[in-house]
Parts: structure tokens; C-alpha cells; sequence
């Protein structure tokens, strides 16, 4: 009697977690779009090569149980939305996007992550999730881990969307609108991007900021360190260097990639920013350039006197820079854990343990096996200009 007792209580607790599981997921705002009216398609399975679906005005992607993963032999999106006509006001929802790590593993160079292993001429393959050339795409619910790109919107004109997204482990820009179009980026959690967000143009010429804005609000965005970063061995812009990992250098670029003279303009508000180091990068657009910001916090984990702190008379009533690491830390925390919380099927089974207790370098040394990251446990050997 006892064996059969325990048995049916086990059966009931999973039927209660999973009755609680899918309210909380109801209840989760990333997949709203999925209700809405228009074509609907169901994507799942695994993926590793390029998906072009057909699209179609007001179609929405369900992606929820779907996994992608890009191999050395492709570059560029893992999907993209293209088709003939006017495809506007699509939806993607969900997915989880990431590189095979037989040739991007988490401790390749910037330069690798960008052309590959290939340095001949060959496939260069500047991954990226997703790409639409729709107008109004939207783009909900998706987990990024260890891509060059986050996701790339400069081929959507007219509006595009970026919600309750997790970007984790950028390479490069975790958003990159290089063609300059307006869009808003809203409630999601960038957690360790090389570079945040991208309006530069290409050589190619591509993109005019006239009339173009970018906004952002209830945006969470950590700058971490990554190894060999752009151009590390010929320019002078600090690096870190971390006890038990040799000589490799460690870096990340701007929160904001520039074309000097011809930015889109800014409506920032609601967000938190976290910096390890160097406040001479471009961590705002120019004050011009920024029509609305408020209630946005800078946490500084570096030397409390190389802290930001000339963006409270730059912005001023727009920012907090907090300064004090544990104060920084906690907040940090708080804020990943109400995120993720509030996002229960946004990388449901790929949460943090701890969340917001985020760890770097990513990657155990050939030298040691780290056990706490340098950020938050002092492992720091040097910081110093190349």
C-alpha cells in the first residue's frame, strides 16, 4: 500500500508541475503573436542548414520546439523571411539558434568567429540567427548562444521588432542594423555581447539615418570580455589580460557602433547597461543624437575612478552609475532572475542555474581549470593598453 501511495503521489507532483509549467508559460508575453490573425506555420525539429520558408503578409512562425545550428560550410542567417511582393508584418516566435562548436567553440578569436577557418578566400561565414528583408518583421521568444551576429534587422525596412529575446554570447554585434532602419528592441536580455548595437554601414554605402530611429527600452545588456578581439594585436585600446590564461588577450568593442555624422536617433529608456572595463567606448550616441532617456542604469565593474561618470552631465536626469561592485552585482542579478522568470519559455531548458551570476572566460585555460569568473572574484591579472 505504501509502494502504491508513493507512487500515485509522484504521478500527481508531475501532473501539478506540468499544470504549472504550461500556466506559466500562458502567461508568458514572447508568443503572443502566435494568436494573432494570419497564416500560421509550425517549425520544429533540428536544423543545420539554411531555412527559407515561404512567407506571406501577417505570417507567424511558431519556433518554440525548433533547434538550429549552423556548420562551418554556411554563412550568414540560419533563416532568413524573403519572398516577392510586399511580406510585411511577419512574426517569428521562439527557437534556439546557436554555431556548431567543431569550429566555433567558445574560445575562437573574433577573427574566426567572423571568416571561419577558412582564411583563403573561402567561405566566410559571419553567422547570424535570423534575417528578414520583409518590411515590420517582428522577431519574439528566440535564444541566441555563441553566434558572430545576434540578429541582423538591416534588411527590414519600416518598423522592426526585436521582444523578449535572449542574446547570449555575441561575438560580435548582438544586434546589427548596419542598413540604418528604424526598430525597437524591447523587454529582452542581451547577456554577453562583444558589441551591442550596430548602425554602421558597410563600405557598400548602404544606409542614410535620415529620418531613422532606434529604440530601446526595458533592455538589459552585458559587455563581456571575449578573446583575440578585433584587431587586437594593432590597436591601442585596453585589453585584459586574466590569471591562468597566458597571454591571451581579452576585450569587446562599443555598446554602440557608430557611422560618425550620419547616426539614426535614440529613444533609450528603462535600461541597464553593464561595463567591465574602459570607459572611453562609445557607451552613448552623441547627446544630440538621443531625443528621449530616462531611468537607465550604467553598473561599472572596473577601477571606481575610470567610472563613466560623464554621462550624468552629458544625460543628465537619464542615468544612475552605480560604481559600488556589490551593489552592481546584485542588481545585476535581481534583474536576469525577474527576466527569466518572466520569460519561462524563452530558453526553457537552457535558464542559468544562477541566473545573472554570468561567468567569463567561457572556457576552461589550457592552463587551469577556472572555478569562479574574473569579473566577480577578483582572478584579474592585468589591465593594459597594447
Amino acid at each position: 500500500m505504501l509502494k502504491r501511495a508513493i507512487i500515485l503521489l509522484a504521478v500527481v507532483s508531475v501532473c501539478l508541475f506540468r499544470q504549472w509549467a504550461l500556466a506559466q508559460q500562458a502567461s508568458d508575453p514572447s508568443f503572443e503573436c502566435l494568436t494573432g490573425p494570419g497564416p500560421l506555420e509550425v517549425v520544429s525539429g533540428f536544423y543545420n542548414d539554411k531555412f527559407k520558408p515561404d512567407v506571406a503578409p501577417g505570417k507567424r512562425f511558431d519556433a518554440r520546439r525548433a533547434n538550429f545550428e549552423l556548420p562551418g560550410t554556411l554563412s550568414h542567417a540560419l533563416v532568413a523571411l524573403r519572398g516577392s511582393g510586399d511580406n510585411n508584418s511577419m512574426c517569428w516566435a521562439g527557437g534556439y539558434f546557436t554555431t556548431s562548436l567543431s569550429w566555433h567553440g567558445l574560445a575562437v578569436s573574433w577573427d574566426q568567429s567572423k571568416y571561419g577557418t577558412d582564411s583563403n578566400g573561402g567561405v566566410m561565414n559571419n553567422t547570424t540567427s535570423v534575417t528578414s528583408f520583409e518590411d515590420r518583421t517582428t522577431w519574439t521568444g528566440l535564444h541566441v548562444f555563441n553566434m558572430h551576429d545576434g540578429i541582423r534587422t538591416s534588411n527590414s525596412k519600416g518598423g522592426w521588432m526585436i521582444q523578449h529575446t535572449w542574446l547570449d554570447y555575441i561575438r560580435d554585434d548582438c544586434v546589427e542594423n548596419d542598413h540604418i532602419y528604424s526598430g525597437k528592441i524591447y523587454d529582452s536580455l542581451f547577456d554577453g555581447c562583444y558589441s551591442g548595437i550596430s548602425v554602421r554601414p558597410s563600405s557598400s554605402g548602404h544606409g542614410d539615418s535620415q529620418g531613422e530611429t532606434i529604440t530601446m527600452d526595458r533592455v538589459l545588456l552585458r559587455m563581456e570580455p571575449m578573446p583575440y578581439p578585433y584587431k587586437w594585436d594593432s590597436r591601442k585600446r585596453p585589453l585584459i589580460y586574466v590569471e591562468g590564461y597566458g597571454d591571451v588577450p581579452f576585450g569587446y568593442g562599443n555598446v554602440f557602433k557608430l557611422d560618425k555624422g550620419n547616426e539614426p536617433d535614440f529613444r533609450i529608456t528603462n535600461c541597464v547597461f553593464l561595463l567591465e572595463y574602459d570607459a572611453g567606448k562609445t557607451i552613448m550616441p552623441p547627446k544630440a543624437k538621443v531625443s528621449v532617456c530616462n531611468n537607465n542604469t550604467v553598473i561599472w565593474l572596473g577601477k571606481q575612478s575610470d567610472a563613466p561618470n560623464y554621462l550624468l552631465d552629458d544625460f543628465p536626469g537619464c542615468f544612475t552609475v552605480i560604481t559600488d561592485k556589490d551593489l552592481g552585482k546584485r542588481l545585476w542579478r535581481r534583474k536576469v532572475a525577474d527576466w527569466h522568470a518572466r520569460h519561462p519559455g524563452v530558453g526553457a531548458n537552457r535558464t542559468p542555474v544562477v541566473p545573472g551570476d554570468f561567468s567569463w572566460p567561457r572556457y576552461a585555460s589550457e592552463f587551469i581549470t577556472p572555478t569562479h569568473n574574473s569579473a566577480f572574484s577578483g582572478r584579474r591579472l592585468a589591465i593594459e593598453a597594447d
